[in-house]
């Protein structure tokens, strides 16, 4: 009776239809988000580099950009009921690396959250609490972020699309282990206890559940997934018994050949929405000198990738292919393509020696140790790793067949401002600090080695130091936001170009070294590029032209009618 109790009161097994793909401009998205009429989510800003938030009206499809602050590392986590304010998080360096902040749209001005740092946080319909997650701490505080109370350690490591239940009285969140995987959690506000959502459905390790939305009923909750190994979006219906919770199993909606995640409704709750991650590559651009615009480069058309070095004799490429993140090398038209890196170990920033004999990077095996430069014949082989250098080693640049110049680097940015630059002579195996060079990091050094452009750790000037006189020169300042990861020389050393990808107007500029002269060389704006390991990445093609690489696709919202029946016995 009791079983047939549980039954009785669980609606009939819901399903969807008519999938529709409602967005196509093949920008990253991320943290879908519905409120009221709207549907809020973070993306690529079309002016750049920049991760802001829009603001779409689900019926009409009309678009309201919101500028978030001009900083990197900030992810959305919540909306307030009433669509006026967002709540994110910034990543920074030190014990909290994800601080927390809030921003009215009216306003435009970002305020940290008390002391709070989160992965995760939400605010309850009413907004008169906030909830957010430390590692494995879940605290409820007031809204604005004060008075933060422990409610109970999690038992895993980190929390994400953290939603509160629609009574207010518990949260649902993922919780993520150390081995990748991720499941369901509620969390009971009044005793601070915690259990598995789906207890014993996703057995396997590869399976990863993500978060999801309640039906407009309050009915089902409806959720992306990985199960079994297959993709897809799955329903479970909400149960107020012990009994009921343990004995339903999710209903399979539909099959997904792509991730999905953030899985919500439309304002009528009769369509399920979701985020649906698109196949990524990447294109070269290159810079038309004369029209000042970046355009499609088609002779790398088979290169999907980033940090390219040309060989001396323009004959071959090196490059981190997109998305693979593998060091490889080619000939000029693709062809005897192999990789420079054996498995599990990852290189970045190549760079020719002068002679065309051998090839210098940064090569690590994730973050398991200091970063070390490498040394290898084009064909991969006789690898050495030279620079007898105790701490991270960033990019290496030949200034001639038996030297090369390096900063320091680091596992986290900001790097500490006591990093410098340092020469290795090949031919003794000797290291040196470059005098007065402390707080500079990624150098660059100009074609004759004299001169080395360099910027500061936390990238905001770019700085020409002279190896003669160990004088430093200023040669440009970001108006906004972060220096782009790549300055570069143009080949006969006239210029050093740099780029503003997080300023709201991105754009190259160059700086004549003759007299120090700052030109504003092509805008970046509507280029979606692409971030990560490969970095906001600028290059020079053999003919001196400049390259960038753009990522052509990232995630679309998707759609499904939603038809769920009343159960009958």
């Amino acid at each position: 009776m009791a079983l047939l109790a549980v039954f009785s009161a669980m609606p009939a097994a819901p399903k969807v239809s008519a999938p529709t793909e409602i967005t196509h401009d093949g920008w990253i998205k991320r943290s879908l988000l519905r409120r009221g009429a709207a549907l809020f989510y973070q993306s690529k800003d079309p002016r750049g580099g920049m991760s802001d938030v829009i603001r779409r009206i689900a019926d009409s499809g009309d678009q309201l950009l919101v500028a978030m602050p001009p900083w990197p590392g900030t992810a959305l986590l919540d909306v307030s009921a009433d669509g006026s304010r967002i709540l994110f998080n910034r990543r920074v360096a030190g014990d909290c690396d994800s601080e927390l902040w809030e921003m009215a749209f009216a306003t435009a001005q970002p305020h940290r959250l008390g002391q709070a740092c989160a992965t995760a946080a939400a605010w309850p319909p009413d907004r008169a609490r906030l909830a957010y997650s430390d590692r494995r701490a879940l605290y409820l505080a007031n809204s604005d972020g004060t008075a933060p109370k422990k409610l109970l350690t999690l038992p895993f490591d980190e929390a994400f699309e953290l939603r509160w239940w629609p009574d207010g009285k518990r949260i649902r969140l993922v919780l993520a282990g150390g081995n990748g995987h991720s499941r369901l959690w509620d969390v009971r506000i009044d005793n601070g206890s915690a259990a598995p959502l789906l207890h014993g459905w996703s057995d396997k390790e590869s399976d990863i559940e993500r978060g999801g939305e309640w039906t407009a009923d309050g009915r089902f909750f409806v959720f992306a997934a990985r199960h079994n190994g297959a993709e897809g979006i799955w329903a479970i219906p909400e149960s107020s018994s012990v009994l009921g919770r343990w004995l339903v199993r999710p209903t399979f909606l539909t099959g997904l050949t792509r991730v999905a995640h953030n899985v919500t409704r439309n304002p009528g709750g009769n369509k399920i929405l979701a985020l649906v991650e698109l196949p990524q590559r990447g294109e070269l651009l290159r810079l038309d000198p004369k029209m000042r615009q970046f355009a499609l480069a088609p002779q790398w058309s088979w290169l999907s990738g980033g940090q390219l070095a040309f060989s001396p004799d323009g004959r071959r490429v090196v490059y981190l292919s997109y998305p693979e993140g593998r060091l490889s090398i080619a000939d000029i038209d693709g062809t005897n393509l192999h990789p420079l890196t054996q498995s599990g170990w990852r290189g970045f920033l190549p760079q020719w020696s002068p002679d065309g004999r051998r090839l210098a990077f940064i090569v690590s095996k994730g973050e398991q140790g200091p970063a070390r430069i490498r040394i290898v014949s084009p064909d991969g082989n006789d690898p050495i790793e030279p620079v007898p250098f105790p701490v991270w080693q960033g990019g290496p640049n030949w200034t001639s067949d038996s030297e090369i110049v390096f900063g320091d680097n680091g596992p986290k940015f900001p790097i500490p401002p006591t990093c410098a630059l340092h020469a290795f002579d090949l031919k003794t195996g000797k290291a040196i600090d470059l005098p007065q060079t402390t707080g500079l990091w990624t150098a660059r050094p100009c074609p004759t080695g004299r001169y080395i452009a360099a910027q500061t750790n936390d990238k905001s000037r770019l700085i020409l130091y002279d190896r003669r006189t160990a004088a430093r020169t200023e040669l440009f300042r970001s108006p906004e936001g972060f220096l782009g990861d790549s300055p570069v020389w143009s080949r006969d050393g006239a210029y050093i170009y740099m780029d503003t990808p997080y300023a709201r107007d991105p754009a190259v500029y160059r700086v004549r070294i003759r007299d120090r002269t700052v030109e504003r060389v092509a805008s970046l704006a509507g280029i979606q590029r692409v971030v990560g390991d490969i970095g906001l990445w600028l290059g020079l093609a053999p003919d001196d032209s400049l390259l960038i690489l753009r990522q052509v696709e990232g995630s679309e919202i998707d759609s499904w009618d939603w038809v769920a029946r009343q159960a009958r016995l």
